[in-house]
């Protein structure tokens, strides 16, 4: 898995990662590594995997997919 897709800001993903990621998400598959957007002391703007997933799942039902 190209896990690079996962940590790019959504207005960078183009239409076909939109549909990589969505058919990851559906088969339970996501990076190995540690989710990088955590909020942390250093960065309490983060995301944590569960709040992207969410963006994404908002993000597939406005483009219809």
């Amino acid at each position: 898995m190209d896990d690079i897709i996962w940590f790019k800001e959504l207005h960078d993903l183009e239409l076909e990662e939109i549909r990589q990621l969505k058919l990851y998400i559906r088969q339970g598959v996501f990076p190995d590594s540690d989710w990088h957007k955590r909020p942390s002391d250093e960065d309490s703007e983060g995301i944590t995997m569960e709040e992207w997933i969410e963006t994404l799942e908002t993000e597939f039902k406005r483009l219809g997919l």
